[in-house]
């Protein structure tokens, strides 16, 4: 009887703090910011296509590796929409659009939040970067909470729901 406790309160103390989150799987509202200074909302988005919703920092050197590594694989990623959301202002998250010539990529969209972060809050974002992954339908596949290697990016992003 003892050990069945044990394994139930073990269960517990590792299913609970992921149950809520899980439960989270539908994009939620986006209140956000395009580089141009126009609201970003997910009327913006593009329908029947996956989405990786990527929380970074302009400055955050994990953040420029990960987009690199990104840029390597545009091609996988054609059909996919990434939509770049920080907490950054406008004029630095310009300056990493620029530096990195993301101009050149037609699926990647930067996007700013103000406070109170809702999306930040909404995803319970730790460090950086975090990414979500959504299929076509845009309901929740799996995060990650930090740089992915994109091979499991690409087999997330590949997974039925």
């Amino acid at each position: 009887m003892g050990i069945r406790i044990c394994i139930a309160l073990l269960c517990f103390v590792f299913i609970c703090p992921f149950y809520g989150f899980s439960q989270k799987k539908a994009l939620p509202p986006l209140h956000l910011t395009n580089l141009e200074g126009k609201p970003f909302t997910e009327n913006n988005l593009q329908k029947n296509k996956k989405l990786l919703v990527i929380y970074f920092g302009p400055d955050c050197m994990a953040c420029n590796y990960y987009t690199i590594d990104l840029m390597r694989y545009i091609k996988e990623l054609a059909n996919v929409q990434i939509l770049m959301v920080s907490f950054a202002r406008l004029p630095a998250l310009k300056a990493f659009y620029n530096d990195l010539q993301l101009v050149k990529y037609k699926n990647i969209t930067i996007t700013n939040e103000a406070k109170p972060y809702p999306l930040s809050k909404f995803y319970e974002v730790k460090t950086t970067p975090f990414t979500a992954v959504y299929n076509k339908r845009h309901q929740l596949v799996t995060v990650f909470n930090k740089r992915t290697k994109l091979d499991v990016l690409l087999k997330a992003l590949n997974k039925p729901l």
